[in-house]
């Protein structure tokens, strides 16, 4: 309501010095912080020192080189039969899974199709 928003950081787990916050004031009015002021939240993970292997090459994957949005943005079958049952909209039928997915293998627009077998 006061349009302040606390921009959100990462503190190393080596760093050894001050934390500090820094506010963005977005609003039109003055904000002033007073000493003792509740302005944000500090919030601790557990980090994972995994061990790294280096290879020569990757395997190739079906996204290949692609990056965000590369796989389209419309969901799996089986995740939109779900979103549908869900929604009550499984009355959709078999044929409109088949139609909807015509790049998906039978069994796996059946199993979308909630189990329906589809030619």
């Amino acid at each position: 309501k006061k349009m302040i928003h606390a921009g959100a950081g990462v503190v190393d787990y080596d760093y050894r010095g001050e934390v500090g916050v820094v506010l963005f004031n977005h609003g039109t009015e003055d904000f002033e912080v007073a000493a003792g002021d509740r302005v944000a939240q500090l919030v601790l993970e557990q980090i994972s020192m995994a061990p790294c292997v280096e290879v020569e090459a990757l395997e190739d994957t079906a996204r290949g080189a692609g990056g965000f949005g590369s796989t389209g943005v419309e969901a799996t079958p089986a995740k939109r039969a779900r979103a549908e049952a869900a929604a009550g909209g499984a009355a959709m039928g078999a044929a409109s899974a088949a139609e909807r997915t015509p790049h998906v293998a039978g069994e796996e627009r059946a199993a979308a199709a909630g189990g329906a077998e589809v030619a």
